[in-house]
């Protein structure tokens, strides 16, 4: 992998930046939500309404399940430098890692063209299908053998047909069993 003076230059700021950023880091992300509660006549369901908050929580995985928990004000006073480490370092790797794919050649692996529209508000959700394609139906089959089924004459006949399209099986009478 060759590389030029400028590409080198930039690598070096990158990783000098990254080594200055390194140190403690908390992953996930905060946010600031004010909300409303479950009472009829409070304050929050009023017109105009005043939400109750703001409330810091902090959201992040553990063990590939989300997890959020809401944070003291000393809390977020000590965690709020550990969470701009982290924005810091997550936006030095992207810019590392978008030099090292300019090194080596490759393409980005999302185009701006690709990307999805901001706004639905024209378009139709098309459940990932293309536009041009028809809609869903509205209504689908529900039995597996799509074969037209002869309408039955009396309610003996309506019920042996259910019982031999929902079970698979023609249904035995009791005297049978």
């Amino acid at each position: 992998m060759e590389q030029s003076p400028a590409q080198r230059a930039a690598l070096d700021k990158i990783t000098a930046e990254i080594a200055a950023t390194a140190g403690p880091a908390l992953p996930g992300t905060l946010t600031i939500r004010s909300y409303p509660c479950g009472k009829p006549a409070c304050r929050c369901h009023a017109d105009p309404s005043r939400l109750h908050g703001p409330y810091a929580e902090w959201t992040r995985k553990i063990n590939g399940k989300t997890v959020t928990r809401r944070l003291t004000p000393a809390e977020l006073a000590d965690y709020q430098p550990l969470f701009d480490n982290a924005r810091k370092l997550r936006a030095l790797l992207a810019q590392l890692q978008d030099l090292t794919m300019e090194m080596t050649g490759e393409a980005r692996t999302t185009k701006p063209e690709d990307a999805p529209p901001q706004t639905v508000a024209k378009t139709r959700l098309t459940c990932g299908r293309p536009a041009t394609h028809a809609a869903f139906p509205q209504a689908s089959p529900k039995r597996e053998d799509l074969t037209p089924v002869q309408e039955p004459v009396s309610n003996m006949e309506r019920v042996a047909v259910f019982a031999s399209t929902a079970v698979g099986r023609p249904r035995q009478s009791r005297s049978a069993r």
